[in-house]
């Protein structure tokens, strides 16, 4: 019984998640932490597929995505290039648009809940802040000063992919710190898709979520 969420695979997915965003602040400033990250990263996107990938096709389509994902990132790991890091963070925000898009199937696929849909559901939305934070870093590559953000939260003068998944997770939320701000009308327009976005996963996911758990019950 203890061992009972270990054997839901989207809690060991959720669990790779939770790990990514607790060390990253620790392991981004090196090169042998970001070598760590990638390889936390890799085992979180072989997760992925194993949950999602139902189905040849579609397993075979997110085996290429991730491997994609992994070779980019590999490379800019070795090399450091901003031109790799640009199609590193694209052949993430592919494989985040593909793990969401799955994960949506998987969750609503029936009328029942189960508990690792509930954990899946929780995956799908850090996905979601995930995949948005590729998009604003893909705008501030071509346009640096898209976003503005308060001196005093960042004394070295640097916005990371870090710094922007924390302002697509404060945005998702619609918690809105307010120390990073969209300047550009690109940024703006990304922030407001992913608003509509939060705020539809919230009335439309997790109600349905919600509305499933009693047929789960009268199936008992």
């Amino acid at each position: 019984m203890p061992l009972w969420p270990l054997r839901q695979p989207s809690f060991v997915l959720l669990c790779g998640l939770a790990a990514i965003l607790l060390a990253y602040p620790y392991l981004e400033t090196s090169p042998l932490g970001r070598e760590l990250l990638a390889a936390v990263g890799l085992v979180v996107l072989v997760l992925c597929v194993r949950i999602v990938g139902v189905g040849p096709r579609r397993a075979l389509l997110g085996w290429i995505l991730a491997g994609l994902a992994i070779a980019a990132n590999a490379a800019y790991v070795l090399w450091d290039l901003p031109g790799l890091g640009l199609l590193t963070t694209i052949a993430y925000a592919a494989f985040y648009a593909y793990a969401i898009a799955c994960l949506v199937a998987y969750v609503l696929r029936d009328d029942i809940a189960t508990y690792d849909e509930l954990f899946a559901a929780v995956c799908l939305y850090i996905f979601i802040a995930m995949f948005w934070a590729c998009l604003y870093w893909i705008v501030k590559y071509f346009q640096p000063e898209a976003f503005y953000v308060n001196p005093v939260n960042n004394v070295d003068g640097r916005m990371t992919w870090w710094d922007l998944l924390y302002f697509s997770f404060t945005t998702l939320t619609s918690t809105g710190y307010g120390e990073i701000t969209p300047v550009s009308s690109h940024a703006r327009s990304l922030v407001m898709l992913q608003q509509i976005t939060g705020v539809m996963y919230v009335a439309l996911l997790v109600a349905r979520l919600a509305n499933m758990l009693p047929a789960r019950r009268a199936g008992r």
